[in-house]
């Protein structure tokens, strides 16, 4: 992500007031409308590799990149309540997609990793990612797709 402003690039005054702000003309609504729109492409894309969402393209993505993810810190990272992530997980673990261990040190905990099947299918998924994200950005040329990565990271950078 990019640096923190300094203090003399702030903006001059707050871009929304009382008197101004419009819910659905926001920066937020905007971005959670863009948000909806690009889960909704991306469920579309998904549609060519059987039963999956794009909820659980999620899941098998950061399955796929890190070995042995606690359920706990799944929920965490996605900010899931406990009971959403487990029934996200046993619709993975129904596909036969994912697996469950739990440690023998503590059976409160709950390890995830990909199956065979879900090893196969992982490296195919990004696909439908890179569709949906190609589809969004139809008609911006190269300078407008880096400005818009920018300005979405300095915005997340303001943030945290």
């Amino acid at each position: 992500m990019s640096a923190k402003p300094t203090p003399d690039s702030s903006p001059e005054c707050p871009f929304y007031s009382s008197e101004n702000y419009e819910w659905n003309s926001s920066t937020g609504f905007l971005i959670a409308n863009l948000h909806h729109s690009m889960r909704h492409a991306l469920d579309a894309e998904l549609a060519s590799f059987g039963d999956v969402s794009s909820a659980q393209w999620v899941v098998l993505m950061i399955l796929s990149h890190q070995d042995d993810v606690m359920a706990a810190t799944l929920a965490k990272r996605l900010s899931y309540d406990p009971g959403s992530m487990t029934r996200l997980l046993d619709r993975l673990q129904e596909k036969g997609l994912i697996q469950r261990t739990r440690l023998d040190d503590d059976r409160r905990c709950i390890r995830i990793g990909l199956t065979e099947a879900g090893r196969t299918l992982a490296p195919q998924l990004p696909t439908a990612a890179i569709n949906a994200i190609n589809k969004s950005l139809a008609g911006f040329n190269a300078e407008e797709h880096q400005l818009l990565n920018s300005l979405l990271g300095r915005m997340i950078d303001n943030l945290r």
